[in-house]
């Protein structure tokens, strides 16, 4: 039985190749978002040139991620921080990692509560972390108000809406189903994807934010332009192959201007966000247009981490003269080291194409992560001092608890994790969410073993008398 599933399988699969194929998706018109190619290496230079000659990367002088950063560290502040930070500038880049967010949302939120978040001079996150992003950005500053009839979940009731962005975000982590982030495509599945294009559409989540986006926040992010900050999110360019930064505050510091169209500006908000975690095939791409480029003939985005797990590449460069002084913060929504590969918690014992090929991809993505990592404290030394939070033990105090053991309402999050999927949760787990939002609360507090995974401060060097 199964060998003529897969025969039909292929068979549909190969009619589909041109019978299903779809047409691109409109970009909305107006957007005209700034934008940046990221620049891994000098090898990127010929993306470079190859998105410029297609209208797409700026003008020579900011051709490329690390001029960006370099404009916008000199960038001088119109307007006072609301906290001012006596030992350099700080740096927050937010990773990828699905519903692993939930992780970065609660350490947040704890931290918020114990010391503090400081004022990011610049904000980058990708696929999670860009959806994290905003409310980090804002973490000092008042909420967006709004209606709150979006909030449901096991944080219902135990977060206050509308009393800070962080604990807005960790409302926005906690769903009372996979329903209320993804919505099916004709019943789901392999078919539906081969017919739609995706197996999910992301409809809730952009209902979601659009009840969160609001046009105070949006504001807000435009006013902390102006005092001297950014931020950025990364998407990925299915056309040229090429990973974008995508300034949000410069878009949102157009709704400060007289007669701006507040609606139009939260829509291409909204679509850069959508862009940079829209995984294929669960869910379908993004057309985005880039200033100075045709809404006509806009390209398809995806999920920034098919390019970069974090990014800052190359910020070194875009920071010369300015490498002194400051703290970078790396979250990781995720694990940093590849886990075992098992099944049900034993070892695997038989396996097919499709299970080693996914497990070969998990791999993948894995590796990709830990290098742009690498790359993020590779810079973070080089500024002076790297803070560092993943889901793990390593780098934590003695007898840390491993985060797969952490207890919730009487069941660990291994535990959720399995019931969740034994109710059918296939992407998103509500559960495992919670769990993964109170073991984040605990590490920001201090407990579960401690917050950072590595706490590295780069010694001043001293010349010798």
């Amino acid at each position: 039985m199964r060998t003529w599933i897969s025969v039909w399988t292929t068979i549909l699969a190969a009619a589909c190749l041109g019978a299903c194929s779809l047409p691109r998706p409109a970009a909305r018109a107006g957007c005209d978002f700034a934008a940046t190619p990221i620049r891994v290496s000098e090898i990127d230079a010929h993306a470079i040139a190859t998105a410029r000659s297609r209208g797409l990367a700026p003008e020579p002088a900011q051709d490329d991620f690390a001029a960006a950063m370099r404009a916008a560290v000199q960038r001088r502040p119109q307007t006072p921080l609301l906290t001012a930070q006596p030992d350099g500038d700080r740096y927050l880049i937010l990773s990828g990692g699905s519903q692993h967010g939930a992780f970065g949302a609660g350490l947040f939120y704890a931290m918020a509560q114990h010391g503090g978040i400081p004022e990011y001079k610049i904000v980058t996150g990708v696929s999670t972390g860009a959806l994290q992003s905003t409310f980090l950005f804002l973490a000092n500053q008042e909420t967006g108000g709004g209606t709150y009839g979006w909030v449901d979940g096991p944080m219902a009731g135990v977060v206050t809406p509308g009393q800070s962005n962080p604990g807005d975000l960790v409302l926005a982590y906690s769903i009372a189903s996979e329903g209320d982030l993804l919505k099916p495509t004709g019943g789901g599945g392999l078919l539906a994807a081969l017919r739609h294009g995706s197996t999910d559409t992301f409809a809730p989540l952009r209902a979601r934010l659009e009840a969160a986006i609001t046009p105070k926040l949006l504001r807000e992010v435009g006013e902390q332009y102006l005092a001297g900050r950014s931020l950025f999110i990364g998407v990925g360019n299915v056309d040229d192959g090429t990973g974008y930064a995508i300034d949000l505050t410069r878009l949102a510091q157009r709704t400060l201007s007289p007669g701006a169209d507040v609606t139009l500006i939260k829509g291409c908000y909204i679509d850069a966000l959508l862009a940079s975690s829209s995984v294929p095939p669960g869910v379908p791409p993004v057309s985005l247009q880039f200033a100075g480029t045709d809404p006509a003939a806009a390209d398809l985005f995806v999920d920034g981490g098919t390019r970069d797990g974090v990014f800052v590449q190359d910020a070194l460069a875009g920071l010369e003269g300015r490498a002194e002084g400051g703290r970078v913060t790396v979250i990781v929504n995720g694990a940093l080291y590849q886990a075992p590969w098992l099944e049900k918690g034993e070892r695997v014992r038989k396996w097919s194409a499709v299970t080693l090929g996914l497990r070969a991809v998990d791999m993948l993505e894995n590796q990709v992560y830990r290098f742009s990592v690498a790359q993020a404290e590779q810079f973070g030394v080089a500024k002076g001092g790297l803070l560092m939070a993943y889901i793990g033990t390593e780098g934590l105090a003695p007898g840390a608890e491993p985060p797969g053991a952490h207890l919730f309402r009487g069941k660990s999050c291994d535990a959720w994790s399995q019931q969740d999927s034994a109710a059918g949760a296939q992407q998103f787990h509500p559960n495992y969410m919670a769990c993964l939002i109170d073991y984040g609360e605990q590490r920001g507090a201090g407990g579960a073993g401690g917050v950072w995974n590595h706490d590295i401060a780069r010694p001043l060097m001293v010349a010798a008398p």
